[in-house]
């Protein structure tokens, strides 16, 4: 009886983190969610219990800086064989980051670009970090919401420097 009380507010519980995360949707994740019932688009948001399980594959990226304060990520790949698709989308994105975004990096490698953009830039905090890669390959963007800071980032770029050396 104590196990099924248990998954019961677990399930609750997880209800209601998915039901608060989609009350706050950022101009950034209604793009991805605009596109996410097209054909060759793929879309994943992780939330509550299974960001929990994602965790473990995240600490393997720089993107673990971030993973303390982690609320959500929203990610989405639009393949490659939908050139027309890819283009409208990066445009649709493009119009968000660039008017409510400030980018932070950008980086070139392989053929691929890849822009970060953060909300909040002026403040100590941020509570949304958007990725978007582009180039010869699927395009893809990545957005991690939370309550994030500045040596959050710091210590994402340094991930990311160590990364490049391997």
């Amino acid at each position: 009886m104590k196990r099924i009380i248990t998954i019961l507010i677990l399930s609750l519980l997880a209800v209601v983190s998915i039901s608060a995360r989609q009350k706050q949707k950022t101009p950034v994740i209604q793009v991805l969610e605009s596109y996410k019932e097209i054909k060759g688009v793929r879309h994943l948001d992780l939330g509550g219990l299974m960001l929990d399980f994602a965790k473990p594959s995240i600490r393997k990226t720089p993107a673990s800086a971030l993973i303390h304060n982690l609320e959500g990520v929203s990610i989405l790949m639009i393949d490659d064989k939908f050139p027309d698709l890819q283009n409208r989308f990066q445009t649709d994105i493009a119009k968000v980051l660039n008017s409510s975004y400030t980018k932070i990096a950008e980086r070139e490698q392989n053929g691929a670009k890849s822009h970060i953009y953060i909300d909040e830039a002026a403040k100590e905090t941020f509570s949304e970090l958007a990725m978007v890669i582009t180039g010869d390959g699927a395009t893809m963007a990545m957005v991690f919401t939370g309550e994030f800071n500045k040596k959050s980032l710091e210590e994402m770029h340094r991930l990311s420097q160590e990364e490049k050396k391997q």
